[in-house]
C-alpha cells in the first residue's frame, strides 16, 4: 500500500494503478484494499512501520496530514474515500474531490508508467521484505509464506504465492529488474543479498519443484475470481 501511495504522490492515476495490480492477478487494487482497511488505519500504521523498520518504510508526511485533515473520506466506513461507496458499501465512482486534494502534492515531473512497472514496484518490494522475513526467521518456512500470502494478504491466487512468483519469474530476472528499478525510483528496490545468492548460484525457492519453464502459468483471465 505505501507504494501505491508513491505512485500517487509521482502522478499514477489511482484507477491506472488498481487496475494494474487487479491485471496482475490480485483480488483488489491498492486503493481499493485501502478503503477497506481504513484510510486513517494506514496512516497510523505507516509511521509504526517506518520506526520500527526502517527508511524503507518512510511516508510521505504531506500525505498523511491529508488524511489527518480529511477524516470525513476515510474510507468505505465513510462512504468516501479514494473512491465512493453506496449503503450497502459497493464500490462506486473515484471521489474526485479527494483525488483533486492529492494532486496538489504531485511532483511537476509526473512519471508516466507502464502497468508492468507499477506492478513490479507494487510486487517485487515484497519480494524483498520476504527475504528479511526468512532471513529474521519469522516464518518457519518457504511453503508457510507462500501460503500466508496468499490467505493472509490475498496475493494472486494464482502464482502459488509470492516466492512462487519468484521462481516461476526467475530469480535472476527478478534481480535484474530490482536493479533497474532502484537505479530509477530509489535503494528500497535494491535486491536482498539472498536473492543476488540465489541469482548467482542459480537457486530456486522450491527446488524440489519442476522447473519453472516446464510449467505453464495459468493467467488470472482464465481463474475468474469467483471460482478461485
Amino acid at each position: 500500500m505505501g507504494e501505491a501511495v508513491n505512485l500517487a504522490i509521482e502522478g499514477c492515476k489511482l484507477p491506472f494503478v488498481d487496475a494494474a495490480l487487479l491485471e496482475f492477478g490480485m483480488p483488489m487494487g491498492p486503493f481499493r484494499l485501502m478503503d477497506e482497511v481504513g484510510l486513517d488505519v494506514a496512516a497510523h500504521v505507516a509511521p509504526v512501520l517506518e520506526k520500527g523498520l526502517g527508511e524503507r518504510y518512510t511516508s510521505d508526511e504531506r500525505y498523511l496530514q491529508l488524511v489527518k485533515e480529511n477524516q470525513q473520506w476515510l474510507g468505505k466506513k465513510t462512504g468516501k474515500g479514494f473512491y465512493k461507496y453506496d449503503a450497502k458499501g459497493k464500490q462506486g465512482a473515484l471521489n474526485q474531490a479527494f483525488e483533486t486534494k492529492l494532486n496538489r502534492l504531485v511532483s511537476r515531473n509526473k512519471r508516466k508508467l507502464s502497468k508492468s512497472t507499477i506492478a513490479d514496484r507494487c510486487v517485487l518490494v515484497m519480494l524483498n521484505e520476504a527475504c528479511m522475513i526468512l532471513e529474521e526467521k519469522i516464518v518457519e518456512s518457504v511453503p508457510d509464506l507462500d501460503l500466508s500470502m496468499v490467505m493472509g494478504t490475498g496475493f494472486a491466487p494464482f502464482t502459488g504465492g509470492l516466492l512462487s512468483y519468484a521462481d516461476y519469474r526467475g530469480i535472476s530476472v527478478c534481480v535484474d529488474r530490482m536493479r533497474v528499478l532502484a537505479e530509477r525510483f530509489g535503494k528500497r528496490f535494491e535486491p536482498h543479498p539472498m536473492l543476488i545468492k540465489m541469482a548467482r548460484e542459480g537457486a530456486r525457492f522450491f527446488p524440489n519443484r519442476p522447473e519453472p519453464k516446464a510449467l505453464r502459468q495459468i493467467p488470472p483471465s482464465e481463474c475468474p475470481r469467483s471460482k478461485l
